[in-house]
């Protein structure tokens, strides 16, 4: 009796815990599938200036209106504070506007996309000569990447030149584009004009004369149109009315507004451009981090009047470059000789007794983040015939927390003296900062040449990582000839005999895996002794330099290995967040004897995952492991009705719940729960409740409440609630009973739309 009660006392222990954790659920709507389109009628929006306006003769007609007569300058319409648009999407935004007049050259309107809780995202002036004709609705567009903060506003500012109607907003997704031009005369200005241009794009573009003194010509959008983690060229379209000046006459920019990205900058000089009044492209190259806004900015010096057409700017597809050693940095003054074996007819030569960068540099953001790559030196040695270390070879990431990848060379290492090899060091370009590629001359008595550097872009999907190269608290290397890797075919061994508990295995701290993926990391491992019911082993993939840095992991039995001394692999999900190193680890429980041979490291599909209910969560007291022949694998989880624990902790009922996953990046998503009831009495009460949840996100919490109606009789029933999933937190898919009728849960399987 005291045991059951113990037992009993557990349990209710147990309950009370999930209860503080599940016991507030707010009442949500059921899911729908996600629009891609929203409409806003102007007449329903704040205002500030003007008025909503029917027209009796036009039924149906209301709009937003604001006149000479009636109104001051202001905005006519802002809000309506939306969060329709879903993170990342891109949309394209249609004013249907009018004028109700002529006769002025002067802005009539300016119309504003604007986060809420951000910043304005993009704005345009509009004008009489935008319309067609007065009195007639147009729809005036401007495209946006919506933010996943703050909510939208849709503004318009009066400027009491003519009337102006607005009739509606109608903001639509759109397709992703590598490539975004920005026409100049909708940009901002401190200085310069509006003017008519036949040779321009858009018939229109921006002059700023001379006379007007140095200031912008052009700034913003303040646009979130870029992706993050990738570079891009901005190429401006421009022309002078005098090209015989060398002094600068214009200066370029890309600038990460109120973010810390790099402010990347070109000069250009009035003989830069080949003949005056001529359109010209000048380009600069940056990299898109997830902070702040991009502008494209140019600022006229006054020197000679500058017409802007356009920037447009290009993701950047290049996958490969290259750096003459002779063009790089070094701290070797006269180290560039003259080689007509050398790329460029030039290399860079240290002598035997010189210590220190034969070469450094580029500090360049060619290289796009979140992706793999080969560094590949070109060099050559003098004396060829001995295993002297000579130099080292380094791609590092200057001012970022990306890796610092390096590679001895030896002598021998070239197939002959005096004849350029070539020598490959792959690296991740990681988070922020700038990339070198540098030689570091040893003084090993032998001197060798440096010609050049290219650096191509890889596709790597999968790494594997032997555990003898890894790090290790306990245990130590053995042989074992089913191991791979070369021979000795080594793996990492913890014994009873000679070990206390502790890591088997951990590091290698790695960047090599592009940030904002999600991966599967194998573990390959064996047991001597597989009847144990306990732990013996726990896997793991952490991250030490992030504040929560246990990002997946599984504990294994000594059962879960189907045979003694015989490699079984187990694999665990997890998505790469930005920053950080990454360890792939094994825990040893000190149980029974663990080896571990490799770890595997593979791109996840994450298109479709399944999780089968007796995998996941079970409530307390209120779920259990049943078999059922018409469940996917012959097992299911089941929740009888008139259950005391949820008749206590009615708000705990949850027959399954979690698995708490990264499984799923950004993007929309169905989960479909395959479940089934049990006998009911009669129709009316709500049977069970499946959801979806963010947990320590931002995303959206789905749920949907079952009554009779919804199920197949008492055959298995899909159930599939639609979701967006931001990306950041984990994700939980659950199961409530509302303990009126047995409840089975089989599987939930969610898959990419």
């Amino acid at each position: 009796m005291e045991k059951t009660m113990r037992i009993i006392s557990k349990v209710m222990m147990s309950v009370g815990v999930f209860c503080l954790i599940f016991g507030s659920l707010a009442n949500l709507n059921t899911a729908y599938a996600y629009p891609t389109s929203f409409t806003y009628e102007a007449e329903n929006m704040p205002t500030v200036v003007g008025g909503a306006y029917h027209y009796a003769g036009s039924p149906g007609l209301d709009v937003m209106r604001a006149t000479t007569s009636g109104s001051t300058e202001g905005y006519m319409l802002y809000g309506p504070y939306a969060t329709d648009q879903l993170p990342g999407k891109r949309y394209r935004v249609a004013f249907k506007t009018r004028v109700l007049g002529e006769g002025t050259s002067d802005p009539v309107a300016r119309l504003e996309l604007y986060n809420y809780g951000n910043e304005l995202l993009a704005d345009r002036d509009i004008y009489v000569d935008d319309f067609a004709a007065v009195n007639t609705f147009e729809d005036l567009t401007m495209d946006f990447t919506a933010t996943d903060i703050g909510s939208m506003e849709y503004r318009v500012w009066f400027y009491d030149q003519v009337g102006v109607e607005v009739d509606k907003i109608v903001v639509a997704e759109t397709p992703p584009v590598d490539s975004i031009k920005y026409e100049s005369e909708f940009l901002r200005r401190a200085i310069g004009t509006r003017i008519a241009d036949g040779t321009a794009s858009n018939g229109k573009a921006v002059l700023a004369t001379a006379a007007e003194g140095a200031n912008y010509m052009q700034f913003g959008p303040y646009t979130n149109d870029q992706d993050i983690n990738n570079t891009f060229k901005a190429t401006y379209r421009l022309k002078v009315s005098n090209n015989t000046s060398s002094a600068i006459v214009a200066r370029i920019d890309a600038a990460n507004s109120h973010g810390s990205g790099e402010w990347t900058y070109k000069d250009i000089k009035g003989t830069d451009f080949a003949a005056p009044n001529t359109y010209q492209d000048f380009s600069v190259i940056h990299q898109r981090i997830n902070e702040g806004t991009m502008e494209y900015r140019i600022f006229a010096y006054s020197v000679t009047d500058i017409t802007a057409d356009y920037v447009q700017v290009d993701k950047v597809t290049q996958s490969t470059n290259s750096y003459e050693s002779e063009n790089l940095d070094s701290e070797f003054i006269g180290s560039t000789v003259p080689d007509i074996q050398a790329s460029g007819g030039e290399a860079r030569m240290a002598g035997g007794a010189d210590v220190g960068y034969l070469q450094y540099g580029p500090y360049t953001v060619d290289q796009s983040i979140s992706q793999n790559y080969e560094a590949i030196f070109r060099l050559s040695v003098a004396d060829h015939t001995t295993s002297t270390l000579v130099a080292r070879i380094e791609a590092a990431n200057h001012g970022g927390d990306g890796d610092w990848r390096w590679k001895n060379i030896y002598a021998n290492d070239f197939s002959a003296s005096n004849k350029y090899e070539e020598f490959s060091l792959p690296f991740t370009r990681n988070v922020g900062g700038t990339m070198e590629y540098r030689v570091y001359a040893l003084g090993s008595g032998i001197s060798f040449k440096a010609d050049k550097v290219d650096v191509y872009k890889t596709v790597v999907n999968d790494w594997v990582y032997e555990s003898e190269d890894s790090y290790g608290a306990i245990g130590g290397k053995a042989y074992d000839s089913q191991a791979s890797g070369n021979f000795p075919n080594n793996t990492r061994e913890a014994t009873v005999t000679s070990d206390n508990q502790g890591y088997v295995v951990y590091g290698p701290y790695s960047d090599d895996q592009p940030a904002n993926n999600a991966y599967t990391a194998t573990f390959r491992l064996k047991t001597r002794d597989n009847s144990s019911s306990e732990k013996i082993a726990r896997i793991e993939v952490y991250n030490p330099f992030k504040e929560t840095p246990l990002l997946a992991f599984k504990e294994l039995k000594g059962t879960d290995f189907a045979a003694n001394d015989t490699w079984q692999d187990f694999g665990l999900n997890f998505n790469r967040l930005a920053g950080g190193n990454l360890e792939f680890r094994v825990w040893f429980f000190d149980v029974a004897d663990i080896l571990s041979d490799k770890v595997s490291i593979t791109e996840f599909n994450n298109n479709s995952v399944t999780y089968e209910a007796e995998n996941m969560y079970i409530g307390a007291g209120i779920g259990q492991v049943i078999t059922d022949a018409n469940a996917s694998d012959n097992q299911a989880v089941q929740a009888t009705k008139d259950n005391a624990l949820c008749g206590v902790f009615p708000g705990s009922c949850y027959v399954v719940y979690g698995p708490y996953t990264v499984d799923q990046d950004q993007g929309n998503y169905e989960a479909v729960f395959r479940i089934k009831r049990g006998f009911v009495p009669g129709p009316g009460d709500p049977l069970a409740r499946v959801e979806v949840v963010n947990n320590g996100g931002t995303g959206e919490f789905k749920t949907q409440t079952l009554y009779i109606t919804d199920f197949n009789g008492e055959d298995y029933t899909d159930i599939t609630l639609n979701f967006y999933r931001t990306g950041d937190g984990n994700m939980e898919y659950r199961v409530y009973s509302f303990n009126n009728a047995d409840i089975t849960v089989d599987k939930v399987t969610v898959n990419k739309i």
